[in-house]
């Protein structure tokens, strides 16, 4: 996992802005000694605005790779795609609280890939995760931008975004137990690997 800044549009804006409004007052910039001041000026604003709008940080997920296993590996590009749909989805989302369900998201599902790579048997327990319940969360990320960049939300927008975030919720939910059931299935196969080794360790003799 990496994450990736965005920078924030506003201090380029304001920057720009700042120059327009000067010129809209009448002040001369028609001498080198002019440009003091105005520079001066919108580097402040550049500076505050910055500060006060800083961007923010998402997270991306780096390529899988692959096993060599056609089928494996046809369900961890799949993966790879919708973690790179997810994080362009939440690059362009403004809302906090979504955001950071993409976040989440991305995260357990790169564990999720990650847990299959190493141990391709379990591609069969993910076949449904990745078969609908991904799909479903890019559908939603994409029904939020278009409602997201809409100049006004009239009462049905409104309850259709509770919606959208609820379902993401529940989506992030079930990506974090899916993980763990990859997890507990591998300590299971650990704890039958150490069991197997007392067994043969007793009956050398070398317990």
């Amino acid at each position: 996992m990496k994450e990736k800044k965005l920078k924030s549009s506003l201090p380029p804006i304001l920057f720009g802005a700042t120059w327009v409004v000067y010129a809209l007052v009448g002040i001369p910039l028609y001498k080198p000694w002019h440009l003091i001041f105005p520079i001066a000026l919108s580097l402040i604003v550049l500076s505050i605005a910055k500060k006060k709008s800083p961007g923010r940080t998402i997270t991306v997920a780096e390529p899988v790779k692959l096993t060599g296993q056609a089928e494996v590996d046809e369900l961890l590009k799949r993966g790879q795609a919708y973690m790179t749909e997810i994080a362009e989805a939440n690059a362009a989302i403004k809302d906090k609280a979504v955001s950071a369900k993409c976040d989440e998201l991305i995260k357990h599902v790169a564990a999720i890939l990650a847990s299959v790579r190493k141990n391709p048997r379990q591609e069969p327990q993910v076949r449904r995760f990745m078969d609908y319940y991904l799909p479903t969360a890019a559908k939603l990320l994409d029904s939020f931008r278009t409602i997201e960049t809409a100049p006004e939300r009239g009462k049905n927008m409104r309850e259709t975004v509770d919606r959208i975030d609820a379902g993401l919720s529940l989506i992030v939910q079930a990506a974090g137990k899916q993980q763990d059931v990859l997890f507990q299935d591998e300590m299971l196969d650990i704890s039958t690997d150490v069991d197997v080794l007392e067994t043969l360790l007793e009956k050398d003799g070398l317990a």
